[in-house]
């Protein structure tokens, strides 16, 4: 069961790549930005999903958790504002995690007492700005032994 749900996780978020050209098995690029497109209009209440929206790169993912540090992430946002931090397409709680901006770049930290009891695996986030949606953000929690 992890490991069917290990492979749909990593499908879904390698979509875009996954689709290629009928005969030149060339990744389509047109495809992935459609696809984003899709993915911001499918959450409900999106006000980012009118027009053509920003793909904003990840410059640090979560991470994996070692059970005692703050979780931290950074997102490039250019000109952008935050507007929320989803998982799996819905708004978590802005009491579960910290959010500013610092020179276009969007930081993103959630404590580890919000993280104490998560099972493993892997989770996939991603942050809201007022053009768009960031790439996967990844937090792994390993194996607690």
């Amino acid at each position: 069961m992890l490991i069917v749900t290990l492979f749909l996780l990593i499908a879904v978020a390698f979509t875009g790549y996954l689709v290629f050209a009928d005969d030149s098995k060339k990744a389509r690029p047109e495809l992935e930005e459609e696809s984003m497109q899709y993915a911001m209009n499918a959450y409900e209440g999106s006000e980012t999903a009118v027009g053509k929206a920003d793909i904003h790169t990840v410059k640090k993912h979560f991470g994996t958790y070692d059970g005692t540090t703050d979780m931290t992430a950074y997102v490039d946002a250019g000109e952008a504002s935050f507007t929320a931090l989803l998982f799996g397409g819905k708004v978590v709680e802005a009491s579960r995690y910290a959010a500013y901006i610092d020179g276009g770049v969007l930081v993103l930290t959630i404590p580890a007492a919000g993280l104490e009891r998560i099972s493993s695996g892997m989770y996939c986030f991603n942050a809201e700005l007022s053009d768009g949606l960031s790439e996967t953000i990844w937090l792994i929690v390993p194996n607690k032994n």
